[in-house]
């Protein structure tokens, strides 16, 4: 079984459970690193945004039109869609801000390029791409403690757009076993005029 199906099956719902207690905002590394780049978002989609309460926070603050995309999401209010990461349903493009919080260690490896493409697809030119997960140097798996048979992929997300000479690195926070990573989408800049 795809590790996808067994999170739409189910095990989305179950992480919720295990986790409600910390989706408060107190000291969310995602919040604080839009504080500390100036993101300004106006335009949100999370992609793995459990229950939507760091959209919630996103909107109070910035007063941004927000979306929220999650294999357990039961689709009610703030446009919360239940779906996963490499088939994220939007039919436009115009998020300035795509997160992806706390949630590609568990995609399927064989998604991660209809992961990016769709990221890409739906981010708008000069739109930043946010990356909550943990912070690997080395990639690697472990088994997934809650559900045998799955895994948690180690990987620095972030290769997977910056292959592309469209994005850049923003900007990166690392505390303890996990980073937040800022790219920058720049079309124009991707390929300069020779002279």
């Amino acid at each position: 079984m795809k590790q996808s199906e067994a999170f739409f099956s189910g095990e989305a719902e179950a992480w919720l459970e295990r986790n409600k207690d910390k989706l408060t905002g107190d000291n969310d590394p995602v919040l604080e690193a839009i504080d500390q780049y100036k993101l300004d978002p106006a335009v949100v989609l999370e992609i793995g945004c459990a229950n939507g309460w760091r959209l919630n926070f996103l909107k109070q603050k910035y007063d941004c039109v927000t979306w929220g995309c999650d294999p357990g999401a039961s689709g009610e209010g703030n446009h919360i869609l239940r779906r996963t990461a490499d088939k994220t349903g939007m039919s436009f493009e115009c998020f300035d801000t795509v997160i992806y919080g706390w949630c590609l260690y568990l995609c399927d490896p064989e998604d991660y390029f209809r992961i990016a493409m769709e990221g890409d697809r739906i981010l708008a030119d000069r739109g930043f791409i946010v990356i909550y997960d943990f912070y690997a140097m080395d990639t690697y798996k472990t088994p997934y403690k809650h559900k045998e048979g799955l895994f948690s992929h180690h990987y620095d997300f972030s290769r997977l757009w910056l292959s592309h000479p469209a994005y850049h690195l923003y900007g990166r926070t690392i505390q303890d076993e996990t980073s937040v990573t800022i790219l920058q989408k720049n079309l124009e800049s991707a390929f300069p005029v020779e002279k």
